[in-house]
């Protein structure tokens, strides 16, 4: 096997790397939206406060994913510059 030097080598074990990344940073702040909602929901049955506990985690979910998408793009921005060479 040739060794990489940091170019698209066609290694299909780089591609699965860099696949997940790219699906990590789709599923993340969906799979944290939906945690906080269920959180509101069944809060909201427990403490018969419907539907304003669900709101609540729908606002906290959003801010939450708001975050987390800045943070995943300043991280998968800072592997680009890191692969690619400047002029």
């Amino acid at each position: 096997m040739p060794a990489s030097n940091g170019a698209d080598s066609g290694d299909p074990r780089s591609d699965f790397r860099e696949a997940g990344s790219h699906l990590s940073l789709a599923l993340e702040p969906a799979l944290t939206m939906a945690i906080w909602i269920v959180i509101g929901v069944l809060l909201d049955r427990w403490l018969d406060t419907t539907p304003w506990l669900v709101l609540a985690g729908l606002c906290v979910g959003m801010a939450s994913m708001c975050v987390q998408l800045v943070r995943g793009v300043k991280k998968s921005e800072s592997r680009g510059k890191k692969r690619t060479p400047h002029a």
